[in-house]
């Protein structure tokens, strides 16, 4: 679902970047009544009706999380790079982002510990699939080699039609 652009006759259209993101920090878990109250006496900001003010915050979380989202990917790119440059393995580095979402959520930093938490699962998520990956071109490799050897021995001639399904037999661990 696609962010919902600021339409230019809304009325925060008026207002600088940088004062619709203090009213954002500032009334974003308040009430309507409350915001109102809080907006005019810390930003000397009068608020729309009702309806508008929560379209405004509708429109406020949808960028918010996507900005979020942006920049926790950003962040996981960084540290995987950071992390490869030192020489730490995936596994290590997973560790390290458990234990920082523990000390986080520890300290009260819930938003950050689950953050980290989520870079965590990511990584974990993505090393899972590259060793499921490594273990299906394994076991094509064996069967690839399997596969050569019935053709090589249904194609000796050498051998008895009783001798061929032997062999073929014991490729296949079937004796």
């Amino acid at each position: 679902m696609p962010i919902k652009k600021t339409r230019t006759d809304a009325w925060e259209s008026g207002l600088t970047p940088e004062a619709v993101s203090k009213l954002y920090a500032l009334v974003g878990n308040l009430s309507y009544n409350a915001a109102v109250v809080a907006a005019k006496e810390q930003l000397q900001i009068d608020l729309p009706s009702s309806a508008s003010f929560y379209r405004f915050l509708e429109r406020m979380r949808e960028e918010d999380a996507a900005l979020r989202l942006a920049k926790a990917t950003q962040v996981s790119r960084e540290v995987g790079v950071i992390a490869g440059n030192a020489g730490i393995s995936d596994s290590d580095l997973i560790r390290s982002l458990q234990s920082m979402g523990a000390e986080a959520a520890l300290n009260g930093s819930l938003d950050d510990a689950a953050k980290l938490i989520q870079m965590a699962t990511g990584l974990s998520h993505a090393m899972n699939r590259t060793e499921e990956l490594r273990i299906a071109n394994e076991k094509l490799k064996i069967l690839q080699a399997k596969e050569a050897k019935v053709v090589d021995a249904a194609q000796d001639e050498k051998l008895t039609d009783a001798e061929r399904v032997e062999k073929i037999k014991g490729i296949f661990g079937l004796r």
